[in-house]
């Protein structure tokens, strides 16, 4: 509680008692509302670029140029060949929440394309000067016109006709101008370009039949035109691989292996690093259903699954594109479209339940044989001959040592289990005492031994069926590990750290 001092007395004195009143509500200006909303928006040049280059996939082009300078925040130029904007939606072309990809509610549901909020190019013309020039195939003559708060400027002003190619450019400078807390904490333009960068070449990849190029601008003047020498280039035509030579270089892109899978209405494909891939930074590049997401559940999987594989230190280089039905997402989450609900669940999934160790091998009958060590013989490489009883196989990145009369042993016991499960039942009328059975099987094989005697003390019957039942055979099921029969003796992930120690 503040204390104020009376001037007509040295006395101090208490504010009035009772409740205060609050202040009335009232609606906010809508130049108020869009300089929030723009905001959320447009946080950063590379925020902006993204969704420029969104409006220029969207609109069908085959070429997309940036040209930056101030690392974008001083002028962000974004030239397309695409289809062009009518000279009759010029004066909506900025305004908010106008958009030509939705006309009613259930259209939210079935969405296909990268814009439908109507935000980016209001948000952009409230935090910065606008200006696009656009000419559609069947127009004579480009037009261009200059927008400030969602409006053309000067207001009234017709959009001005002039020569141009078809497609459309729009130039954004002195972004954030009119907000100069949000001017003063932007990053060094040269962190901001290379933002930039990394977004267009990440674009490059998912549409790498798209041309593409960013540079900047060299020496002064306007926001468009020009521009040095592109860091990023790719061609028309371009392959994946083409393009993650043309970003990432050529030694990054021999150590990718392609991969995709199809899961229901699922599907996915795209390069991964292999076991030889090394790098501090990890790079995991995720598109779903065309759009460049963040996808944590993902990410978080694709990383335990490269914790067994790479050494300490190094992280992979991972490109995923998935395609789903767009009914299962919701892409109305987050203000810039980063965060898709959904998606990432329904292909990542919940992860795998860990399994007790003693549950990874067979013990007993109830308990089937481990899928680690059934994989390892079903998908292993013969490597060598170790000794006259053992050899080296090798699965995935696993080195393992087999006792072959071990394995001999195990596998026959298991054929018997099957076999004796698939003899139908015999019914003896009358029973015949235990002891009759099994000396009469025992006597019925052409193995020259003699058998025990059954009635001799103190051994019982049940001792004797245990005795002759290893002896044809039916060894009890040990694990794989703890009997040597398969034992690993290094993995891919352990040579690592052996070669950095040394």
């Amino acid at each position: 509680m503040e204390v104020e001092t009376d001037p007509a007395s040295p006395r101090l004195t208490l504010p009035p008692a009772g409740p205060v009143a609050p202040p009335p509500i009232r609606q906010l200006p809508p130049e108020v509302v869009n300089l929030i909303a723009a905001g959320e928006v447009v946080t950063r040049p590379s925020a902006a670029l993204k969704e420029l280059l969104e409006n220029a996939l969207d609109a069908g082009a085959a070429s997309i140029s940036v040209t930056t300078r101030g690392g974008g925040a001083k002028a962000l130029t974004v030239v397309d060949d695409g289809c062009g904007v009518p000279v009759s939606d010029f004066p909506l072309l900025c305004a908010r929440h106008a958009t030509s990809k939705l006309s009613s509610a259930d259209d939210l549901s079935s969405i296909g394309t990268f814009g439908f909020r109507g935000e980016a190019l209001a948000a952009l013309s409230t935090v910065g000067r606008v200006a696009i020039t656009s000419k559609t195939r069947g127009s004579p003559l480009a037009y261009r016109a200059s927008y400030a708060g969602g409006a053309i400027t000067p207001a009234g002003t017709p959009p001005v006709a002039l020569a141009g190619a078809v497609g459309t450019a729009v130039v954004v400078e002195d972004l954030f101008y009119n907000l100069p807390a949000r001017a003063r904490a932007a990053r060094p333009a040269g962190e901001e370009y290379r933002a930039c960068v990394e977004v267009v070449g990440r674009y490059a990849l998912r549409y790498a039949g798209v041309a593409f190029a960013v540079r900047k601008e060299e020496g002064g003047g306007g926001g468009g035109g020009g521009g040095g020498v592109p860091d990023v280039r790719t061609v028309v035509g371009a392959t994946l691989r083409d393009n993650v030579r043309a970003v990432f270089g050529a030694a990054v892109e021999r150590e990718l292996l392609p991969w995709s899978f199809r899961a229901g209405g699922v599907t996915g494909d795209g390069l991964a690093s292999n076991a030889g891939y090394r790098a501090r930074k990890a790079v995991f590049i995720t598109f779903i259903n065309g759009r460049l997401v963040e996808c944590g559940p993902l990410r978080r999987a694709v990383d335990a699954a490269y914790a067994g594989v790479l050494p300490t230190g190094a992280r992979p280089w991972v490109y995923v594109s998935l395609t789903m039905p767009p009914e299962i997402l919701d892409v109305n989450v987050h203000p810039t479209k980063k965060e898709r609900k959904r998606g990432a669940e329904v292909v990542a999934g919940a992860p795998p339940p860990r399994a007790a160790p003693n549950r990874l091998v067979r013990t007993d009958a109830a308990n089937p044989a481990g899928a680690l060590d059934a994989a390892a013989l079903r998908e292993h490489v013969f490597v060598g001959v170790a000794s006259r009883a053992a050899a080296i196989v090798q699965h995935r990145t696993r080195l393992l040592l087999v006792d072959i009369p071990a394995l001999v042993t195990e596998l026959v016991y298991q054929q018997l289990l099957v076999r004796f499960a698939d003899t139908d039942a015999a019914v003896l009328v009358p029973p015949p005492p235990l002891a009759a059975l099994v000396t009469a099987a025992w006597g019925g094989r052409a193995t020259g031994a003699r058998a025990p005697p059954l009635a001799s003390a103190p051994t019982t019957a049940a001792d004797a069926v245990a005795l002759l039942s290893l002896r044809v055979g039916f060894e009890a099921p040990q694990a794989f590990a703890s009997a040597g029969v398969v034992q690993e003796m290094t993995s891919l992930e352990r040579l690592y750290r052996i070669f950095e120690r040394c």
